[in-house]
């Protein structure tokens, strides 16, 4: 008997610039290096200012998951 898959655990899933997007955000996997670089491009832009440590996860969570 053959299955099939099920997809629907994917469906928030996409590519975009071959990179993994989720809901529409850039998918980050858990990778201390990559968090890390992350974060501090969002934590020191000019445009993001120093908000302090909450305003910066907010910039994170906007675009990134």
């Amino acid at each position: 008997m053959k299955r099939e898959k099920d997809y629907t655990r994917l469906e928030h899933y996409g590519l975009e610039d071959d990179m993994v997007t989720y809901k529409w955000r850039l998918y980050i996997p858990d990778n201390i290096f990559l968090k890390l670089n992350v974060s501090y491009q969002c934590h020191d832009a000019k445009v993001a200012g120093h908000f302090g440590r909450d305003k910066t996860l907010e910039l994170i969570k906007h675009d990134y998951y």
